[in-house]
């Protein structure tokens, strides 16, 4: 297990997936967890956290693999 926390406010949402892409893709992830997506609202509004999580679960369906 890895933990890596990141709090909503240091990047933005662009900068949070960019960092998700990586650590997934070096760490060969099979499962994430993200808690609490709520807290994005900080620098978000709906639309965008919306893309945001459209395109993160995209990446999700496409990069980690079920064993």
């Amino acid at each position: 297990m890895k933990i890596q926390a990141m709090r909503p406010t240091f990047y933005g949402l662009e900068m949070h997936l960019v960092k998700i892409y990586r650590f997934i893709n070096e760490f060969k992830t099979t499962v994430v967890i993200i808690d609490p997506i709520s807290n994005l609202t900080d620098i978000g509004n709906y639309m965008q956290i919306k893309s945001f999580m459209m395109r993160l679960v995209d990446f999700f369906k496409t990069h980690i693999l079920i064993p």
